[in-house]
């Protein structure tokens, strides 16, 4: 056994020396992180050269770390894509230069997790998407038979899509499409020129890139104006101090609608909608889109957070608003007691003068049942007192 490990040691040396030679000149691109390789190779919309692992995987006693290498592994194979060990020192030098961030991730390893990957483009937005959300629109009331034959309008919530413009810091697109891909917003449409979505990017959504509906269009506009036909609410989301021009159909003379600002708090998210994102997209494109007659809401979060730091939040609370389904158009009242007869009257918006010759049937039969309740509380109290009377008259028998 000595003997076999000898002679292979010069063997596995010179594996890893291959690999690491590989590893500082990919062929493609590096993906890094566990989460981005394990979705990248389980989403085949991508080629790749090889899989790169740390020696120190091979051997290790903390069990995250097989779990993740047996993962890893296991898709490799799948994909019929080499997985090969590189000594950590080199894996951790490449890291760093790449800017790779491994903090919170646990030990240095597991970071230190690569794939060469070759670039993905991003695709047009196809025409089967807009005739099946043509179909949405019907939601809640999409026929049975319609469901059982296309699986894509059997949905529980209003579907939601986001459309971006051409943003220009990489990082911040990445987080973007990560907190769309985390709160689940049904399609992804980015009017960028460049459908090129470099490592770089890939690594920072964590791997969302690899399975969300990410689309593009070079037309807006055209895009959205079946949608909205169909019954589809356009919501132009943009930061407090920009103005955006509102199409209006009124005749001459006619006062002009004003489309006030509004706060997610206050729209109706029951039905099929799309999220604009006002900022960096073009100015002709804002135009066309000011003739489907948006509704304008407020960009939540100050003015000093970053632009994807404000989007999280803003689909933080769309999130939330759809998940109640149905906004409620009236609060929960309280229950009415004899104390309070006015605050009842006020919460729900009936008049709190009172009339005292104006008795209905209902208000008397109120008033009896709050009586009885009265004098079923008194009689249970006075029991209630005199038990207490009598156990403190015979020590010895409560005890």
């Amino acid at each position: 056994l000595g003997q076999q490990l000898v002679s292979a040691v010069p063997f596995m040396s010179a594996a890893t020396n291959v690999a690491a030679a590989q590893l500082r000149r990919p062929r493609w691109g590096l993906l890094w992180l566990p989460t981005t390789c394990l979705r990248a190779l389980a989403a085949s919309r991508r080629n790749f050269q090889g899989v790169f692992l740390p020696a120190s995987m091979m051997e290790h006693p903390d069990i995250h770390a097989k779990h993740w290498r047996d993962r890893i592994e296991a898709l490799a194979m799948r994909r019929k894509v080499p997985a090969k060990f590189v000594p950590d020192k080199i894996l951790a030098e490449v890291a760093e230069e790449a800017g790779v961030v491994t903090a919170g991730m646990g030990p240095p390893m597991y970071g230190y997790i690569a794939v060469d990957a070759s670039a993905m483009h991003i695709g047009e937005l196809p025409q089967r998407a807009i005739n099946v959300a043509k179909q949405q629109a019907a939601f809640p009331d999409i026929p049975t038979d319609a469901k059982q034959k296309n699986p894509h309008l059997a949905i529980s919530k209003p579907p939601v899509w986001f459309v971006m413009g051409n943003i220009p810091n990489d990082f911040h697109m990445a987080s973007i499409i990560r907190a769309c891909f985390y709160f689940g917003m049904d399609y992804i449409v980015t009017a960028a020129h460049n459908t090129l979505v470099r490592p770089e990017v890939a690594t920072a959504c964590l791997g969302s890139v690899e399975t969300s509906n990410l689309f593009a269009t070079l037309n807006v506009h055209t895009t959205l104006h079946p949608l909205k036909a169909a019954g589809w609410q356009i919501l132009l989301v943009q930061s407090e101090g920009t103005t955006t021009a509102v199409a209006d159909s009124t005749a001459e003379g006619e006062e002009k609608p004003t489309n006030a600002v509004k706060s997610v708090s206050d729209l109706d998210l029951s039905k099929p909608t799309v999220v604009i994102l006002a900022e960096h997209m073009p100015p002709a494109a804002l135009n066309k889109i000011a003739q489907l007659n948006p509704t304008i809401v407020a960009m939540p979060g100050k003015e000093k957070l970053q632009l994807d730091v404000k989007v999280s939040l803003l689909l933080q609370q769309i999130s939330s608003k759809r998940d109640e389904g149905a906004p409620k158009t009236s609060k929960k009242h309280k229950a009415r007691t004899p104390a309070e007869p006015v605050l009842a009257a006020e919460e729900e918006g009936e008049s709190t003068t009172t009339n005292e010759d104006n008795t209905t049937p209902e208000k008397e039969e109120t008033e009896a049942v709050q009586k009885e309740q009265t004098e079923e509380q008194t009689e249970q109290g006075a029991s209630e007192n005199q038990n207490a009377e009598a156990e403190s008259q015979s020590p010895q028998a409560s005890q």
